[in-house]
C-alpha cells in the first residue's frame, strides 16, 4: 500500500486499486490527466480493475505505489517471470529510467531495464 492508495492482486492475476489517484499512479487509464498536473481532489472510491496494468500480459505478485500530497506519486510492479514495471511521474529518476527532456511522467507501465534473475 502507498500512503494514500492500495492495490489488491486477486489470484487470478487481476488488479483492483483505490484511494487517492492525485498523480494518476493507481493503474486507471481515466485516474488523472497526462499533462502531469496535479490533481489533489482526485480518488477512486472503490475498488476499479487497474486496466493498465491488465493490459501488460504479465502476471503481477507485487506492486508498490508511492504517493503522497507533497512529492509525485508513481507505481513499481513485479510480475511472475522477475519483469519490473514503473509508471506515472518519474521527473527525479523514480521509474528506473530518463524520462525525455520536457516529460515529467509516463502515463502507461513500461518495463525498467534491470536484470534480477543473475
Amino acid at each position: 500500500m502507498g500512503d494514500y492508495t492500495t492495490f489488491v492482486v486477486l489470484d487470478n492475476g487481476d488488479i483492483y486499486s483505490f484511494g487517492a489517484a492525485i498523480w494518476g499512479n493507481v493503474g486507471h487509464d481515466d485516474a488523472a490527466p497526462l499533462d502531469g498536473e496535479e490533481m489533489l481532489d482526485n480518488f477512486v472510491p472503490n475498488p476499479k480493475l487497474a486496466t493498465s496494468l491488465k493490459e501488460l500480459d504479465e502476471r503481477i505478485v507485487q506492486i508498490s505505489p508511492r504517493n503522497n500530497y507533497k512529492w509525485y506519486a508513481h507505481t513499481i510492479a513485479l510480475t511472475e517471470s522477475g519483469k519490473i514495471f514503473a509508471f506515472r511521474t518519474g521527473n527525479k529518476g523514480q521509474l528506473g529510467s530518463k524520462l525525455p527532456s520536457g516529460q515529467k511522467l509516463r502515463a502507461n507501465p513500461e518495463q525498467v531495464n534491470i536484470d534480477l534473475i543473475s
